[in-house]
């Protein structure tokens, strides 16, 4: 369902100020772009369901976006406004081949992060930046392993991690592993 007002021009959505969860599903339009009037909002959770035909979220006035969920967009190839997400604490994306790569480096806040079959993601920009990451999943998602090895080269990831959910055993090998010194669960998938 849709709710908000659809400016056809853009695909910009305006939404009440005081809206605290918005959930949108089957959009059929390229692009989608939440504002709020008067550039205020106090939404704390946005979920985006089973859209295939949508390639572009803009998050850019979801300033009080504490909860994101994205699932099963097939064709959603970027996310941008992510810069504006310094309250996220959690971001789950799932069945979202087509996206490349998500920029995190404004999500200090966050302590839950899970990506599930999203084969295209190669890069989650900023993810040293998450230091106060608790819960970390990464499932059927290819291409970020050889991107973590590369970024453990420079930076200390995940130092606060007490959960790690994978299905690709090189993660146990890389040194991400050896600055786990708060990891109390780790589950391991098909192995």
């Amino acid at each position: 369902h849709n709710e908000g007002n659809d400016v056809q021009a853009n695909r910009t959505w305006l939404l009440p100020q005081p809206l605290g969860q918005v959930v949108i599903s089957n959009y059929d339009h390229k692009t989608l772009s939440l504002c709020f009037m008067g550039n205020l909002t106090c939404l704390r959770k946005l979920e985006v369901l089973e859209s295939p035909g949508l390639e572009s979220l803009q998050l850019h006035s979801c300033t009080s976006l504490e909860d994101l969920r994205i699932r099963e967009c097939k064709q959603l190839a970027t996310v941008k406004g992510m810069q504006s997400l310094v309250n996220l604490m959690n971001l789950e994306v799932l069945e979202t081949p087509s996206l490349v790569s998500l920029k995190l480096h404004s999500c200090r806040s966050m302590e839950d992060l899970r990506i599930e079959k999203c084969e295209s993601l190669i890069a989650l920009e900023g993810l040293q930046s998450l230091v106060n990451l608790r819960n970390l999943a990464l499932l059927n998602a290819a291409g970020l392993p050889p991107y973590l090895e590369r970024l453990l080269g420079h930076y200390e990831l995940c130092p606060r991690l007490e959960s790690l959910h994978i299905d690709d055993l090189s993660l146990l090998n890389m040194s991400l592993c050896k600055g786990l010194t708060c990891l109390q669960c780790l589950r391991l998938e098909k192995l």
